[in-house]
């Protein structure tokens, strides 16, 4: 199991941010590797992402719960997918809390559970989505500030 968080405080208010992170469709501007995100209705989306060998994948998410200027929460639909394969489940999340003073703390929760033989990668999991979530954190910023 691979469970982390990462948390920054972004000097924008929740309204700001939400306004960038609160849209799925905006997700290939601070989500590492996406570089299209389809909409199929209120609740499902599809990431494209591109790995670093140049191929194009499709992840597709369901939306669990989205709580406005507070943060949601997103769970892959693994089917037989190419992450079928490598993970149980899959789900990412992000929380805005204000902060006192100026600025509000954006904690990116990636949560994903390994099946079969990639269990034992378990440290190297952790370690990718940990810098996935640290990644993901500092292109909100910029994205926020540009959005500014």
């Amino acid at each position: 199991m691979a469970r982390v968080a990462r948390s920054r405080v972004i000097a924008a208010t929740p309204q700001e941010i939400w306004r960038v992170a609160g849209d799925v469709r905006r997700l290939k501007r601070w989500w590492p590797h996406v570089t299209r995100v389809e909409i199929d209705d209120r609740e499902r989306f599809t990431e494209v992402l591109r790995t670093q060998r140049g191929r194009h994948l499709r992840a597709d998410f369901t939306l669990i719960e989205v709580r406005p200027e507070a943060g949601w929460r997103a769970a892959q639909e693994l089917g037989t997918g190419p992450f079928a394969g490598v993970l149980s489940s899959h789900e990412k999340a992000i929380e805005l809390a204000p902060e006192e003073g100026s600025g509000t703390r954006v904690t990116i929760i990636i949560d994903r559970r390994m099946r079969g033989r990639a269990r034992l990668g378990g440290l190297f999991a952790r370690r990718a989505a940990a810098r996935q979530a640290q990644a993901a954190l500092d292109a909100l910023a910029v994205a926020v500030d540009a959005a500014a």
